[in-house]
């Protein structure tokens, strides 16, 4: 309940603070004054906190889950798994697909955010996003079946980690692909900051719909199992 309103906000308002020293640091236009910062943290634990909070008591009142079939109450040894199952490396094949669908928008996108250049294919952006998180979602839930094929039972954290991989794409295309000249350590500081920031926000959104999806999936063929 606390974690939900206080963690990512927490982290992501640490980083903004953080970056904007840089600015400060070089005399720029573009720092944050000391008044907005506190008025962003006055919006926050008024507005954001006690929403968050009201959400998880309404959650905590619902019935929880049923288990669509029989659970052993002894957990199945899960039998040696190929090194190509580990997440690490799903979490990179899972990633290639929704990041294709968002490259070549990537690019403008960071042309507009770091150029000044002005956006305006709103229409095909969305279509991009709609496509990104579909694409996630059916190669989260494809990779997770074939785990399941292979009894490993443990595929909540590795769906989160499936479909979170599109992040590490987003990093590396920012980094090496965009070919942006950077002058000055606080450029760069910021440029990496924020791609990082950027990437890790993307990875969290296609995280949560692969885990989503995935618990959706799993209660669903489970649910259709006889059992005499």
């Amino acid at each position: 309940m606390l974690l939900a309103p206080l963690l990512v906000p927490g982290g992501l308002f640490a980083l903004f603070i953080f970056f904007n020293f840089f600015l400060i640091w070089v005399n720029s236009s573009g720092a944050v004054p000391l008044g907005t910062m506190l008025a962003i943290i006055v919006i926050w634990f008024i507005v954001s906190v006690p929403l968050s909070c009201a959400g998880s008591l309404l959650g905590f009142r619902k019935a929880p889950i049923e288990l669509p079939c029989k659970v052993n109450q002894i957990p199945r040894q899960i039998p040696p798994q190929p090194g190509y199952l580990e997440t690490k490396w799903l979490a990179l094949i899972a990633g290639i697909f929704p990041f294709g669908a968002i490259a070549i928008e990537m690019y403008f996108i960071y042309n507009s955010l770091w150029f000044n250049r002005i956006y305006y294919m709103f229409g095909f952006l969305f279509f991009c996003f709609v496509l990104m998180l579909i694409t996630t979602l059916l190669v989260t839930l494809l990779l997770v079946y074939y785990v399941l094929c292979n009894e490993n039972y443990k595929w909540q954290w590795k769906s989160f980690f499936l479909g979170a991989g599109i992040s590490v794409y987003i990093f590396v295309h920012a980094i090496f692909l965009s070919k942006f000249k950077l002058g000055g350590f606080t450029s760069i500081a910021l440029y990496f900051g924020y791609s990082l920031v950027i990437s890790c926000g993307i990875g969290l959104l296609c995280g949560a719909v692969g885990f989503l999806g995935s618990m959706y999936f799993v209660l669903n063929i489970y649910g259709q199992i006889k059992v005499d």
